[in-house]
């Protein structure tokens, strides 16, 4: 005869239905609402159009956003900060940790229809040329060997190279074709990820759309319209009267936007790098002990709370930002205001102030620089003319030349500048990579003309760390390199500020970290996620505002939704109501 369920059972029972219950519960998307909805249209106001979507050659912090939709990695940062996979599936690594077995997915397509093979992503990693990799076999379709040239940690494989931003996976049959890849505009990208472009109307809008056969689930939405808007003042207007979903803010505009119904202004980590890059092939900027003056000379305590209006903090050398909880060296070098100690090192060098107060050199050089200064919103041109100000306390004269970022950019890869205001995203999730293509000989962005044997040294060393901690100390010492020499200044970290419609649209994620995946709201996880507004959503979201704080702007975080914790709990106690009724009146 069979028994039925005794109590104890009946417990255990529960206690796994419940465990069940937690375990599914959501917690790296809590911001998505529990009913799903699907369709709409967003539309995003951008100050800056795309000028390519070629991952090795981008230069413009808004296109990582279209390259991320369009193409995949094998591995990605999570939300959480760990590494985890995306085209990849699984991974083995040989007893000698130089060969890396990597298994990629099956049922991943390019948007032009063609099958996405292991051929795809050895192309991709050859044209890439990372210096770690010997040599890539393709053992199969979905299968690859990568040997590599000694047995790195793991945390840096993932990272640097499975995860690596520039490590997109190319479609090979268009790709191998091109006479020069690193040239190719490629403004009609064909790629394996959840968007394809539709339609760019070049200086007018740009048109994405939701692709239906990605391989890991299409998004929610249906399209995203970019519209590229250079007057604030219009995208501010737009996103008022529903013309707009979404607007990065500048900090001058804050106050306009604080309690506007619908509207929500929420901060990222200070993941911005806002500098100063030196051209190290002119004189006298090639001279350390000048730009250390420079350095004690900028009040950057000042220039954070006067001009950002709190929005930040005072920048610190050694290039990476606090938005890295993981690498970022809070013990460098550093430069406090201090304009008499400014004044004593030029004086120790002999540059003497002139009539004029502009200091000359003993050659006779007048240290006065054309000062390429970003003009496209008014903080910007704030931030020029503060800096033009504090150096000229120590005879250093600045011809403000304010222009957009994309002729800075263009001026610094042809030379044509002595000192010029940049800002750089973090765009890696291990910022060796961006330090590599910043400060090695030769490297790509390196327009700073930086060649440091002492960095050069500490480059090569810290990949084939045997630990963690060493891994993780060489990259803090690379950082203090950075901030003794100084190849750039940094003035601010900052955040990124972004405001958006809370009735049309729900489903943005804010991240805690920074990385070129998290660039502000406007990231790969919230255009996953978005759909469109239930009621009550939109209702209860209608009147949030941001809170502003001078060091560290605040974040949004989120619970998981416990909602289904508490049915189930509810069911697990009716089963053993029932259950003790049952047995009493059997016993009865």
């Amino acid at each position: 005869m069979k028994k039925g369920l005794t109590i104890p059972k009946l417990v255990t029972v529960a206690f796994i239905l419940l465990l069940v219950l937690v375990q599914r519960t959501p917690a790296t998307f809590a911001q998505v609402s529990p009913a799903q909805q699907t369709g709409g249209t967003l539309t995003v106001a951008l100050g800056t159009e795309p000028d390519t979507f070629n991952v090795y050659t981008s230069t413009l912090a808004i296109e990582d956003v279209f390259i991320n939709g369009f193409y995949d990695t094998l591995f990605v940062e999570g939300l959480d900060s760990a590494m985890h996979t995306k085209l990849a599936t699984n991974y083995a690594v040989s007893p000698n940790g130089t060969v890396w077995t990597i298994d990629i997915v099956h049922n991943a397509t390019f948007s032009d229809g063609t099958p996405l093979t292991a051929n795809d992503v050895k192309y991709s990693y050859d044209l890439l040329g990372l210096s770690e990799i010997d040599h890539i076999q393709v053992v199969d379709n979905y299968t690859l060997n990568f040997f590599l040239k000694a047995p790195y940690i793991k945390d840096y494989v993932l990272r640097s190279i499975f995860a690596n931003y520039y490590g997109k996976v190319l479609p090979e049959h268009i790709w191998s074709k091109l006479s020069d890849p690193y040239s190719y505009k490629n403004q009609n990208p064909v790629g394996s990820g959840p968007w394809i472009l539709d339609k760019w109307v070049q200086g007018q809008y740009l048109t994405i759309k939701a692709n239906p056969n990605y391989w890991g689930g299409r998004p929610k939405l249906d399209e995203v319209i970019f519209d590229f808007i250079p007057s604030l003042d219009t995208q501010v207007l737009n996103l008022q009267t529903g013309a707009a979903d979404m607007i990065y803010v500048d900090p001058s505009y804050v106050a306009t936007l604080m309690g506007v119904p619908n509207i929500k202004m929420v901060t990222t980590p200070q993941l911005r790098n806002n500098y100063l890059a030196f051209n190290l092939n002119r004189y006298p900027i090639n001279v350390k002990d000048f730009r250390h003056a420079l350095a004690y000379a900028l009040d950057t305590n000042t220039l954070v709370h006067q001009v950002l209006f709190g929005f930040g903090t005072p920048g610190q050398q050694g290039w990476v930002t606090p938005g890295d909880p993981i690498f970022y060296n809070p013990n460098v070098t550093q430069y406090t205001y201090n304009v008499a100690k400014a004044n004593q090192i030029l004086d120790n060098l002999g540059w003497k102030m002139g009539p004029d107060g502009v200091r000359v050199t003993p050659n006779g050089t007048k240290l006065q620089f054309d000062f390429l200064t970003a003009s496209d919103t008014p903080t910007e041109l704030r931030t020029g003319e503060f800096i033009q100000s504090n150096f000229a306390q120590i005879g250093v004269k600045l011809n403000v030349v304010p222009t957009t970022y994309k002729t800075i950019i263009s001026q610094e890869f042809a030379g044509q500048y002595s000192i010029a205001m940049l800002g750089w995203f973090s765009i890696s999730v291990e910022p060796s990579v961006d330090m590599r293509w910043h400060f090695l000989p030769g490297a790509f962005f390196n327009v700073y003309n930086y060649n440091s044997s002492a960095y050069n040294a500490l480059f090569a060393q810290y990949k084939v760390a045997t630990s963690f901690d060493e891994y993780r100390n060489d990259i803090f010492r690379m950082q203090q390199v950075l901030s003794d020499d100084l190849p750039i200044l940094c003035y601010a970290f900052s955040p990124s500020i972004s405001a958006y419609r809370t009735d049309k649209f729900q489903g943005w994620v804010t991240p805690v970290i920074s990385d070129d995946t998290f660039q502000g709201i406007l990231n790969w996880y919230s255009l996953m996620n978005l759909q469109p507004a239930t009621a009550t959503a939109a209702s209860n979201t209608a009147s949030e505002t941001m809170t502003q704080n001078s060091t560290a702007p605040a974040t949004s975080t989120s619970m998981p939704d416990m909602t289904w914790v508490a049915v189930g709990i509810v069911a697990i106690l009716a089963i053993l109501v029932i259950a003790v009724v049952s047995r009493r009146k059997k016993t009865s």
